[in-house]
């Protein structure tokens, strides 16, 4: 006589739910992780971008960067389990929100002669709760090298006999976004 095994597996589908963040500011490089049910076997992961297949690795995890309001992600996952009920899964769907960069406004250059006090600064922005930070590259010009707000005023150095420049580098900041 001959024996034979035969052995049984659960059906498992091939669920998968994905995570990462439903609000940034634009700009921001996106990181989504998928999370496949217990069981699923060799996952491979299909990514969308508004319906749209993302072509490249069929990795766990996901970037994204130059999203919209309103664009969504999600997964699809398949594997070689031999038990599934359905080949494919089509995970949660996050949809996006895009916190708006301030920019800044009211900005103008400056020129002035050694010992000359500079013109008060009244920077403005897109929106009205932006705050701001600044660098100097060049501190010979009586300027700090950085500093928040409006720049101070102060009295302009060249004690040198040529033209002198510095470059102020101003960055707004708003709802935790930078412009």
């Amino acid at each position: 006589s001959n024996t034979i095994t035969i052995s049984t597996t659960t059906v498992i589908d091939n669920y998968v739910l994905i995570s990462g963040p439903d609000t940034a500011c634009a700009g921001d490089t996106l990181t989504f992780t998928a999370f496949p049910f217990t069981g699923v076997t060799s996952p491979k992961y299909l990514w969308y971008k508004n319906n749209i297949r993302i072509p490249g690795p069929n990795s766990q995890t996901f970037k994204v960067t130059g999203f919209n309001t309103g664009d969504s992600v999600y997964c699809r996952l398949t594997s070689n389990n031999p038990c599934k009920s359905v080949d494919t899964s089509k995970s949660n769907t996050k949809v996006l929100f895009a916190l708006p960069s301030p920019t800044i406004t009211n900005v103008s250059n400056q020129t002035l002669c050694n010992g000359d006090s500079t013109v008060v600064t009244d920077w403005g922005s897109s929106m009205s709760n932006a705050t701001f930070t600044w660098t100097n590259n060049k501190t010979s010009i009586g300027l700090p090298s950085s500093g928040n707000g409006n720049l101070p005023k102060f009295k302009a150095i060249n004690t040198g006999n040529r033209k002198d420049s510095a470059t102020i580098t101003i960055t707004p900041y708003a709802n935790g976004c930078k412009g």
